[in-house]
């Protein structure tokens, strides 16, 4: 409804099926053909500008974009990136190649967690000459810290010691059922059970 046009195409099996969208009604019916192309679906929007007056702020859609280039690597968002997840981003940030990080992702199950789905981590560390810089998400959103980066550091101080945050780059997103906040604008991840989990992630990761 909130779109001048909106199209999707998705493909398996060998099938493609197309439809097209406008303001919420249905203008190009669905139809299929067969198609030798790979699994996937493509969504093309075109915001109705009577709704989104505004001019995009490009800046912010490319930042977002590339944030979730790393954060869903098997996502095709036109966003080129060497590597793999987060692994390419803190080398990225580093200014070095990805080989050089240690990268770890893991599913795990939190002592006291109420969800039944399990806690998904994945932590990307390096060092460099710089200053340090930090980065974390939840649920591929841009957190504003929290519980699952108290836990990264954490790990990293209890298998390298205190003098390991100097130059420290690192990234670390998780995927929960429930995420908690302590607010809607700071965006500060406040999940029980999330930092521990990732303090042995990360510990496990430096002492492997």
């Amino acid at each position: 409804a909130l779109a001048e046009r909106f199209e999707i195409v998705t493909r398996h099996g060998g099938t493609e099926a197309r439809a097209v969208y406008s303001k919420g009604e249905l203008v190009e019916v669905w139809t299929t053909a067969p198609t030798t192309l790979p699994t996937g679906t493509t969504v093309r929007v075109h915001p109705d500008r009577t709704i989104f007056a505004e001019p995009i702020d490009r800046a912010r859609l490319e930042e977002r974009l590339d944030v979730l280039a790393y954060l869903l690597p098997g996502l095709a968002l036109g966003r080129p990136h060497d590597g793999e997840g987060l692994a390419a981003l803190v080398a990225k940030r580093a200014r070095f190649a990805a080989g050089e990080v240690v990268h770890v992702r893991t599913s795990v199950t939190p002592i006291g967690w109420r969800s039944r789905e399990p806690l998904e981590i994945e932590i990307a560390l390096a060092w460099h000459e710089g200053a340090s810089i930090m980065e974390s998400f939840a649920n591929h959103r841009r957190t504003h810290g929290g519980r699952h980066l108290d836990g990264l550091l954490d790990g990293v101080r209890a298998a390298r010691g205190e003098s390991a945050l100097d130059g420290l780059v690192a990234a670390v997103h998780v995927v929960l059922a429930e995420p908690a906040f302590d607010g809607i604008v700071t965006y500060r991840l406040t999940t029980e059970g999330v930092r521990a989990a990732v303090a042995e992630a990360t510990r496990r990761a430096l002492t492997r």
